[in-house]
């Protein structure tokens, strides 16, 4: 009788360890999470150039636009002038994304983002739409 407890419980063991494993997060979902940041500053820098290109008809430098976020918890900074980039730190994040960028470059004239071809964060952090390519 007591052979049969050990086999159900190393069995019921087995079962839910089958199923918990795979749910823990590896570390490339961590970069990715980690990503989420610079995608979103880069939302936000997004609808800050297309009103500053509306109204002064020329994309512009970072520096140039007021009051907007440019850094977060993974993100160090935001630079450049089209294409731009969301800097990522060089510690405290995921090592395959640590000191990276993830770019975004402005069409004016057909209002269109490239988002997957700029900066140097590996192409399976990016977004789906950037890996589906």
């Amino acid at each position: 009788m007591k052979k049969i407890h050990v086999i159900s419980i190393v069995t019921l063991i087995g079962i839910v360890l089958a199923v918990w494993i795979p749910s823990l997060p590896s570390k490339d979902n961590i970069g990715k999470f980690q990503i989420q940041e610079a995608t979103s500053l880069l939302k936000k820098l997004s609808v800050e150039v297309e009103m500053f290109h509306e109204e002064y008809n020329h994309t512009p430098n970072v520096n140039e636009l007021v009051g907007l976020e440019t850094s977060g918890e993974y993100v160090a900074s935001l630079s450049g002038s089209n294409p731009y980039f969301a800097n990522i730190k060089s510690e405290a994040v995921y090592e395959g994304i640590a000191g990276k960028s993830l770019g975004w470059k402005y069409d004016p004239e057909s209002g269109i983002w490239e988002k997957c071809s700029a900066g140097s964060v590996p192409l399976h952090f990016r977004s789906i739409e950037c890996r589906r390519r």
